[in-house]
């Protein structure tokens, strides 16, 4: 169906949404955390509706301007 003004309507790509492996603004790392602190942290992580990801990324975050605002 087209627009009023002419032109086709905007569609919707297929599949699933860009994922933050295929983003370039993102890295993966390997990091290595204790088995039972992963693994209470994922426990809570999961209630909460919270990715690992945007814990470490929000800890980082706040490491690097405490050190940066320090200086």
């Amino acid at each position: 169906m087209a627009e009023s003004d002419g032109t086709a309507p905007a569609r919707k790509r297929a599949g699933r949404p860009r994922a933050k492996r295929s983003n370039p603004e993102f890295t993966q790392i390997t990091a290595y955390i204790r088995r039972d602190t992963y693994s209470s942290a994922r426990k809570l992580l999961i209630d909460e509706e919270y990715d690992f990801s945007e814990l470490l990324e929000k800890l980082v975050n706040s490491w690097v301007a405490n050190r940066v605002g320090s200086k």
